[in-house]
């Protein structure tokens, strides 16, 4: 039972220091993931992403088209 209770504590302490507040709408959330991690992570796959249409010749480049 004693390790139950502090398995919980130890879940508990490690949630409310995910816990960040959204800096627009001011409520607080869970932050599993840190915010440069998945703006990195979105980064990449929108560069990944851009690099394949590009290989297809689907970007178009010419400002006149």
């Amino acid at each position: 039972m004693r390790h139950l209770v502090r398995a919980l504590g130890v879940l508990g302490v490690a949630v409310l220091s995910g816990c960040v507040t959204n800096p627009i709408t001011g409520r607080s959330q869970l932050a599993l993931v840190p915010e440069q991690v998945v703006a990195d992570q979105g980064n990449a796959a929108y560069n990944q992403q851009i690099q394949a249409y590009e290989s297809q010749g689907r970007i178009l480049t010419d400002p006149w088209t």
